[in-house]
């Protein structure tokens, strides 16, 4: 399971900037930054951070809000952060 940290107090700078890529913040935040995402489908909208905290190991699946499941991770597309909206951290039942 894996839990991403959004407080500018855990030690990274966080953007109010609204993102739905890495690019997006890259451009509107400062070159490198990244688009993490929290869980739930209301909003479809990440934020821009520095350097995400998330703890987590090997490959994660997440439910995405399309119903399809994604993996991400070591084995996955080897990011360590939810880069899209997902409903919840495991498999799409």
């Amino acid at each position: 399971m894996a839990m991403c940290t959004h407080d500018a107090d855990a030690g990274y700078f966080q953007d109010t900037t609204p993102c739905q890529s890495d690019d997006d913040c890259s451009i509107s935040f400062f070159p490198g930054a990244l688009c993490v995402f929290d869980w739930g489908c209301s909003s479809t909208q990440g934020h821009c951070v520095s350097t995400p905290y998330c703890y987590g190991t090997g490959v994660i699946d997440y439910c995405g809000c399309d119903g399809h499941t994604f993996q991400l991770g070591a084995n996955g597309t080897g990011k360590q952060y939810p880069d899209r909206p997902y409903a919840h951290v495991g498999a799409c039942p």
